[in-house]
């Protein structure tokens, strides 16, 4: 026994793994891919979508009020059932009233940038249809996606049909003031008219953009059915513009009345 009031002596402490190291027999977790692009998440990835998309679309001429500005459309009406012709997959809005069709590997981009915070403020009436990427671009290694954001809107108060022109002029102005402010340096073309497959007719403003050296093209479309306006934004940061998904996008866009 111990002598009377001497304490027990005290037990060696148990030993802990040193912090952080793992447990016996634990297997590791395979490391994490590579991003095979960087800009996504920082750099050009707070970017991606120019700030100040529109103004508010001018009040159209009460004499045209029931005006059709695409006299040669052929888009059947949209439906929840509606099968791809030209891509993969349909998109249709929360309105119902716009749709257009992508491809297999096109990926929602607020899965890699917080587009709530990169876009600037919308016209009034409008909402972002969707922003996606043609690639993963996480993975991709055969060449940077393009970015492609389709924005509805509806003006409230519009009375008789949306003027192209002004809905147009309107947009690329708040689109080139967003990226200035950002510090992208911006060249814009002169609007030019296009038809698309189905027969809208819009405008469209190219756009050649450098950040830090980095170069970006953007086609911007504006298309009006009626009192309602779609703009769409296709984005390619390879130094060229993106033709084929530009084709894809517009050639597949319809708009109910």
């Amino acid at each position: 026994g111990q002598p009377y009031g001497q304490p027990a002596p005290m037990a060696a402490p148990p030993q802990y793994p040193a912090w952080g190291a793992p447990p016996p027999n634990w297997i590791s977790a395979p490391a994490k891919k590579r991003k095979a692009w960087p800009w996504v998440v920082g750099g050009i990835g707070a970017l991606v979508v120019l700030g100040g998309i529109g103004t508010v679309v001018a009040v159209g001429v009460f004499g045209a009020m029931n005006a059709d500005q695409n006299g040669n459309y052929t888009g059947a009406p949209i439906a929840a059932g509606d099968a791809p012709t030209l891509g993969d997959k349909i998109l249709i809005s929360d309105s119902g009233a716009v749709a257009f069709e992508i491809g297999s590997d096109w990926v929602d981009a607020n899965n890699f940038v917080d587009i709530a915070s990169a876009v600037g403020p919308l016209p009034d009436g409008g909402s972002i249809m969707a922003t996606y990427f043609t690639a993963d671009p996480a993975t991709s290694t055969t060449k940077k996606p393009s970015l492609v954001m389709v924005v509805d809107s509806v003006p409230p108060g519009q009375i008789g049909s949306i003027d192209l022109k002004t809905a147009h002029k309107g947009y690329i102005s708040g689109a080139v003031k967003g990226a200035e402010k950002g510090g992208i340096d911006v060249t814009a073309s002169d609007a030019r008219a296009v038809t698309t497959a189905n027969g809208l007719e819009g405008l469209v403003t190219s756009l050649s953009m450098d950040k830090n050296g980095a170069s970006m093209k953007a086609y911007e479309y504006t298309f009006v059915r009626s009192q309602r306006v779609v703009y769409v934004q296709i984005v390619a940061y390879d130094g060229a513009f993106d033709d084929a998904t530009a084709a894809l996008v517009t050639n597949s866009l319809r708009i109910n009345k």
